[in-house]
């Protein structure tokens, strides 16, 4: 490595934010209906999906998605085959990869795919410092130690 600055690669963690959109600013009608896919789609007016793709296959009926902060609400109020129904309770503006929160605890894996991968690239190139930004129990620590071993430096 060509520096004496520590580098220290940061994990993004797993968040849940809905995928591609027709535009960056679909709109949403108040009491119109909407389809969350369970696979990648190209999101408009009437259709959505998200990321981590896992997530929306937890969603139960009744579950409260909120995206955006808060700028668009839908309420899960059927579950289908491919996708689920939901119902938007508040309108508004939604672009491409926006934060999504739900109103009950869902799991999410601490590491993504892309955090696994500059994890990779980073002892490759003698990164010796890492975070994980996003741990909720000692697996995770201990998932991590076995990417990037036991003498490397790890916050968490």
């Amino acid at each position: 490595m060509d520096t004496d600055t520590p580098i220290l690669i940061d994990s993004e963690g797993a968040q849940v934010r809905n995928q591609d959109m027709v535009s960056e600013a679909v709109q949403y009608e108040e009491e119109s209906h909407v389809k969350i896919h369970h696979e990648k789609i190209l999101g408009d007016s009437r259709n959505i999906s998200f990321t981590p793709e896992t997530v929306s296959t937890q969603l139960k009926v009744g579950d409260v998605i909120r995206v955006d902060f808060d700028a668009v609400q839908l309420k899960v109020i059927r579950k289908e085959k491919k996708h689920l129904l939901a119902v938007v309770e508040t309108g508004g503006l939604v672009g491409s990869n926006k934060a999504t929160d739900i109103n009950r605890k869902i799991y999410l894996d601490a590491l993504t795919k892309k955090d696994k991968a500059a994890f990779k690239i980073g002892l490759e190139n003698g990164v010796s410092n890492f975070s994980l930004s996003f741990t909720n129990k000692l697996e995770d620590v201990e998932e991590i130690r076995g990417i990037i071993g036991s003498t490397s430096n790890l916050i968490s």
